[in-house]
């Protein structure tokens, strides 16, 4: 598995602590906005029937901040570009990955990332 999404879910968790791989993102965003991204990869990630969907792919609006935020830290994180493919309105794996990996990548966010409710 990808040591990216581990980064990318644990700074979700703790916001306070920034994984190198993210820092330079991190500078160039700030901590919100990068919050912002990584909760979404992290929801896209963890997804129900994420391989079998007829859309496993992250819908992306231009109208949103984080849409061009998520393009900005994919082309500055060489990890990040090596498991995305950003074309048009979406987020999607690369090619390259395998159904192994991404099986992988959705197993471990399921295990990780479990958004709580803020009252």
């Amino acid at each position: 598995m990808n040591s990216i999404v581990s980064e990318v879910i644990a700074y979700v968790n703790d916001s306070d602590t920034v994984p190198a791989s993210l820092a330079s993102a991190h500078d160039a965003i700030g901590r919100i906005p990068l919050r912002v991204v990584c909760i979404n990869l992290a929801g896209w990630w963890r997804r129900q029937f994420l391989q079998t969907s007829r859309h496993p792919y992250l819908s992306m609006n231009p109208a949103h901040d984080w849409c061009s935020n998520l393009l900005a830290i994919v082309e500055s994180t060489p990890e990040l570009a090596a498991i995305t493919d950003i074309s048009d309105r979406r987020c999607a794996f690369a090619p390259s990955l395998t159904a192994e990996s991404i099986a992988e990548i959705n197993e471990y966010a399921r295990d990780h990332y479990n958004p709580s409710l803020r009252s």
